[in-house]
């Protein structure tokens, strides 16, 4: 007579809910605990957290949050959320981190070369010297110093990289109005690295005076700069003495 206390047709050695009238047997999470007597019926796990929310209905799975707050509404409950304050689901570059709290949101790698630029606006993501094409030297100034003079100029590392370095290119004036163009000049120093130069040698004799060009350059993909007109560029490239 006891063979089947709770009337259900199934005898209790094989009833998944012993005590507990469950005649379909139904078990939904495959767990072996009917659905008739299984505190979570849609969970095989039965609530690993304890935090009394099944994991089929709670928003912090594996993470106790038995009020279920979730301040920014986005799913994910404040005791587990990633990105609190915005949206968990929304992660653009796929990285496991959410958009609202990823240093760069559609940069997979996140900067990897660690030059402050992520991949998608770093001209070369594996460079860390450089993240955007130099633009023409600016803010050229002369400054008289003991024995010559000093050449500054705006320093291009933080809008360009910190591997830009820069060439000065030289020249007499009358060489610049006997050749009509800047092709008898020549390349005074290479890959002048920070935004100052001391010319070599004496000043020029009375009567007779030096042009200086500058220009910039990285390892960008056309990383390289102007001397600041086509005339000086076509001249210097033509004297054979152009800067690397």
């Amino acid at each position: 007579p006891t063979d089947d206390p709770d009337g259900d047709g199934i005898c209790d050695d094989v009833d998944n809910c012993v005590g507990t009238a469950n005649p379909a047997q139904t078990d939904s999470d495959g767990d072996g605990a009917g659905d008739a007597c299984d505190a979570c019926p849609n969970d095989p796990t039965n609530d690993p957290d304890g935090d009394g929310i099944c994991d089929d209905v709670d928003n912090c799975i594996g993470i106790a949050n038995p009020t279920q707050a979730d301040a920014d509404s986005d799913g994910a409950g404040d005791a587990c959320d990633v990105c609190a304050g915005f949206d968990d689901s929304i992660d653009t570059d796929l990285d496991g981190a959410p958009d609202g709290c990823d240093v760069c949101p559609l940069d997979p790698n996140d900067d990897q070369d660690a030059d402050g630029a992520c991949a998608d606006v770093d001209c070369d993501s594996t460079d860390p010297g450089a993240f955007a094409a130099p633009m023409t030297v600016s803010g050229v100034l002369a400054h008289p110093i003991g024995g010559g003079h000093r050449f500054t100029w705006t320093d291009q590392s933080m809008t360009a990289g910190t591997g830009t370095v820069y060439d000065v290119y030289t020249g007499t004036l009358s060489g610049l109005l006997a050749g009509g163009d800047f092709g008898l000049g020549a390349c005074e120093s290479d890959n002048v690295v920070g935004a100052s130069h001391d010319p070599p040698g004496p000043d020029p004799v009375v009567g007779e005076a030096f042009y200086f060009l500058f220009r910039a350059q990285n390892g960008c993909p056309g990383g390289t700069s102007s001397f600041g007109t086509n005339d000086r560029d076509s001249g210097a490239a033509a004297s054979g003495g152009i800067c690397d």
